[in-house]
């Protein structure tokens, strides 16, 4: 038999797996359909619920224990016992239960029971579970640890600063325990310039993580000031400016990025540098308090549901089907999350959209496309620049991008006015982002964006 008439058989004794009927798969797509259209909320969009997370709950446990073991001895309990029920058969921990472990959440988890008020039977057991895993994967000492912190991130210390300062406050034996002459001293002095100079400056995180860059910095200035006597003058002298720049920026939901890691983060450095009280500490509190789910775990995010109602429409209008739904409402809603003023700390020029509604969130490439792919879905049939909401919408996103000429026009196409705006905002943000962000693509990561916002413009042409 030749390698031809052998693969011809192999093919025929093959099951058929890729023969299916045309009436199974309509069937499997109208009970996906109807399905989708079931979970659409009220107010017209989508919601979802995003898993549990390890990461999350051990960075929402460190906080509390960094600002009160025994005011927040139940969500420490729950939280940990959660965590201990939820570990690898490796010993580690992943960012999910159904993800693999990985070094920087088997960090924070051991940090997280260390931290705990009475670790229990249960939990010192899932520590010593966890020994195996951490010698493996970060060596026997701190400084071994530390290496493999650094071959994960690199330069990029957007988590590596953050992650240290939370085994940093944790009270680890002494051959692992983190030091604080171990973690980074982040430059939070420069959080008081303006922050078009952010872009100039080599800050060591991404833009996105401002608040981290303050909070760590000064924790780390708390607990182990520079020994250059002129840097630690200038970092006290700035140290209330920068917090009150921390302040300005942080959403009135009190969680930054709408994420329990970095909101987290941002209380337990507070706490550690003795500003349990601060305004800013506080309302990240009442943030983790209500984002805690039933079980005693956080999830990373509050939600994605601007990112899953655009994807939605987006699915349900593929094969050209009628939406039975009211389409003005989703659509009002979609427009509704649209960024108006140019972002806090990101930077981000007006135009743009967001993963999620609520206040936490910041303007990006991916949310932003998706939605310009649903508004266009969901435009009044032969006549897309009928709706003055959207026209109007699209007009603030155009004007606050700086382009006087954008502004002096009206636009013949609204959707893809607004695409026009947003891809001038994404863009500028994603090459503000660039230089700080040593890890990343780097102009690659502008070039993407827009690629991905000139598709979404041609769908709504």
């Amino acid at each position: 038999m030749t390698a031809a008439q052998s693969i011809t058989a192999r093919r025929s004794d093959a099951p058929s797996l890729g023969r299916v009927e045309g009436s199974e798969v309509r069937r499997a797509h109208e009970t996906a359909r109807a399905a989708l259209l079931s979970w659409q909320r009220p107010e017209g969009c989508w919601h979802g619920e995003l898993s549990p997370s390890a990461l999350a709950t051990a960075t929402a446990v460190s906080a509390f224990a960094a600002v009160s073991r025994e005011r927040f001895a139940g969500h420490i309990g729950r939280g940990v016992a959660w965590l201990a029920a939820h570990q690898n058969a490796d010993g580690g921990w992943g960012d999910t239960p159904e993800s693999p472990s990985n070094l920087s959440t088997a960090l924070l988890v051991e940090a997280a029971m260390l931290l705990s008020v009475d670790p229990g039977a249960e939990v010192a057991a899932a520590l010593r579970r966890a020994e195996p895993y951490l010698r493996a994967h970060a060596g026997a000492s701190v400084e071994a640890r530390i290496r493999s912190l650094q071959k994960v991130y690199g330069e990029d210390l957007t988590f590596a600063a953050p992650i240290l300062t939370n085994c940093a406050l944790a009270p680890a034996p002494p051959a692992t325990g983190v030091r604080w002459e171990d973690v980074p001293a982040l430059p939070f002095e420069l959080a008081c310039l303006p922050q078009p100079c952010f872009q100039w400056l080599k800050l060591g995180v991404v833009s996105y993580a401002l608040p981290a860059l303050i909070a760590v910095g000064q924790v780390r200035h708390a607990q182990q000031p520079s020994r250059n006597p002129f840097l630690r003058a200038i970092r006290s002298a700035t140290v209330g400016p920068a917090l009150r720049r921390l302040r300005t920026i942080q959403p009135s939901s009190g969680g930054f990025l709408e994420a329990t890691p970095l909101t987290s983060f941002v209380v337990m450095s507070l706490a550690g540098a003795g500003r349990s009280d601060h305004p800013v500490a506080r309302r990240g509190l009442e943030f983790l308090l209500q984002s805690v789910r039933a079980d005693g775990s956080w999830p990373v995010d509050t939600n994605l549901s601007h990112w899953l109602t655009s994807l939605s429409v987006a699915a349900l209008t593929t094969g050209g089907e009628a939406l039975p739904f009211d389409v003005a409402r989703t659509r009002r809603w979609i427009l509704d999350c649209q960024h108006r003023r140019r972002h806090p700390y990101t930077g981000s020029a007006p135009g743009g959209w967001a993963w999620t509604d609520c206040p936490g969130g910041v303007p990006d490439a991916d949310d932003t496309s998706a939605a310009l792919v649903a508004l266009r879905k969901l435009w009044p049939s032969g006549r897309p620049g009928a709706d003055r909401d959207a026209t109007d919408a699209a007009r603030r996103g155009a004007s606050g991008s700086g382009e006087a000429s954008a502004r002096r026009r009206r636009p013949a196409n609204s959707c893809k006015f607004v695409c026009q705006a947003a891809t001038r905002g994404i863009c500028k943000a994603a090459a503000t982002r660039a230089p700080v962000m040593p890890t990343s693509p780097g102009p690659v990561m502008c070039t993407t964006s827009a690629r991905k916002l000139r598709t979404a413009s041609r769908t709504c042409e």
